[in-house]
């Protein structure tokens, strides 16, 4: 079973490319943290750190990673019913 950072940023990963995608905006909780920059160090778009930066920092910076990652996979693929198929597809694959 996975365990640790890599299992808890995929949570908080998921939570958030769910938002970014449902709600087509790159900054997250906003409303929540009274805050226009959201509850992340970051927007997603041009998000500054790479796969190779990830680092056992937390569950917080990894999962804003993944998100990151998932966000440019929207602009890439250019086609959102793709991507959430790709998305549930890989839970699949994902260790429990």
């Amino acid at each position: 079973s996975m365990s640790g950072c890599m299992s808890g940023a995929i949570g908080e990963g998921t939570s958030d490319v769910l938002a970014i995608l449902m709600n087509q905006d790159d900054v997250v909780g906003e409303y929540s943290y009274n805050n226009a920059n959201g509850i992340r160090r970051w927007p997603y778009t041009n998000y500054p750190r790479t796969y190779g930066q990830l680092t056992n920092e937390g569950v917080h910076a990894g999962g804003e990673l993944m998100a990151a990652i998932m966000w440019k996979a929207k602009s890439l693929l250019n086609d959102d019913d793709r991507l959430w198929t790709l998305m549930v597809d890989g839970t699949n694959y994902t260790p429990a």
